[in-house]
């Protein structure tokens, strides 16, 4: 029994184990050091957040040799470092922010012709840009300040990816890392894919603006994150976080009363090794350990309490909605057109 449920919530492997194991340990240091230091700026956080977002492409690319592993990550670096202190930057500026996830997400649509890594590392770039414009950034130094400390962050978890395949004596070629991957034609789904990316995250995001939630970019980025191609995974991907938001806001909040930031820096070593063992297996095992991770991370940060979890429900509520509304909106409008299609023929 506990076997079956095992296999079922987790990956669980000697690499993914150690690889969880060491990504929590870097990522508390990062909260202690943001805690011993007494910053009012976020740079740590990003950094530890950073760690966390490479560890997490790694575990949804589990199956791929340590080669792509470190290429897909190398881009990860580059791209998120951009896209959150570009998001950062222009934060107050609705409608720049409104141009930026138009092509994010028209660009993140065409990623899915270039296979699975191609597509993580636009999907976990883009969704940096909208968790950018929470990043306070008066200007552009800020927000550079910002991109410096997500790219040291990840940097860190790259150079362990490095020093494994050096301990395993895996042979790296320099130019594996910049050849682009092979994409397959276009289809009329991506199409429909990027108008559904398109509506739902600006939707969310005009919808978080106009009720000025606390941190009300994760409306928007959780829109971002359980939109698919496919719409059977989407609803499937909406019931899982549903799920795993309720039961990690359960789960976290004994966790929320503690007041001393570094036993809550320190929760984050076996919170993370969860959160990357379920990360390539169930998406709900791993929304429920993020809601822990991310409830921690916000308390370390700001004191918030348990009013974190409330608001994080609700953002929850709000896009899954959102994108189930337009889900079903899409198939509707299918049935129309395939309705007329075939009188057209009758007629015929």
């Amino acid at each position: 029994m506990l076997y079956k449920w095992k296999e079922k919530y987790f990956h669980i492997s000697r690499y993914n184990f150690y690889f969880g194991l060491l990504t929590g340990i870097v990522v508390c240091l990062f909260c202690m050091f943001h805690v011993y230091t007494k910053q009012t700026e976020l740079y740590l956080v990003i950094a530890a957040f950073a760690a966390f977002v490479i560890a997490l492409l790694c575990s949804n690319v589990f199956h791929f040799t340590i080669q792509k592993k470190i290429k897909y990550s190398f881009w990860l670096c580059i791209l998120a470092s951009i896209t959150t202190g570009l998001g950062s930057y222009l934060q107050f500026n609705i409608f720049f922010v409104t141009i930026g996830i138009v092509v994010l997400m028209i660009l993140l649509a065409l990623s899915t012709l270039g296979g699975t890594g191609f597509f993580t590392v636009l999907l976990l770039s883009s969704s940096l840009f909208i968790i950018g414009t929470g990043f306070s950034a008066d200007n552009i130094m800020s927000a550079f300040y910002n991109a410096l400390s997500f790219f040291l962050g990840s940097g860190i978890i790259f150079s362990l990816l490095i020093g494994s395949a050096f301990l395993k004596r895996k042979k790296l070629h320099l130019k594996e890392t910049f050849k682009l991957p092979h994409f397959q034609p276009m289809t009329s789904s991506v199409i429909i894919y990027a108008f559904q990316l398109i509506s739902a995250v600006l939707i969310t995001y005009y919808i978080s603006q106009y009720l000025n939630f606390p941190d009300g970019y994760w409306l928007p980025m959780t829109a971002l994150l359980v939109l698919k191609i496919d719409q059977f995974d989407s609803f499937q991907r909406i019931k899982h976080r549903f799920l795993g938001t309720v039961l990690g806001s359960l789960v976290s909040i004994p966790i929320s009363f503690i007041t001393d930031k570094y036993i809550l820096s320190l929760f984050m070593i076996p919170i993370l090794l969860f959160v990357v063992l379920g990360a390539s297996k169930h998406y709900g095992s791993f929304t429920l350990f993020l809601t822990a991770m991310i409830s921690i991370i916000m308390n370390i940060a700001s004191n918030k309490g348990i009013f974190i979890l409330f608001y994080r429900n609700l953002d929850t509520c709000f896009a899954v909605l959102c994108v189930a509304i337009i889900l079903l909106l899409t198939k509707f409008i299918r049935f129309l057109i395939m309705a007329r299609k075939s009188k057209r023929v009758k007629k015929l």
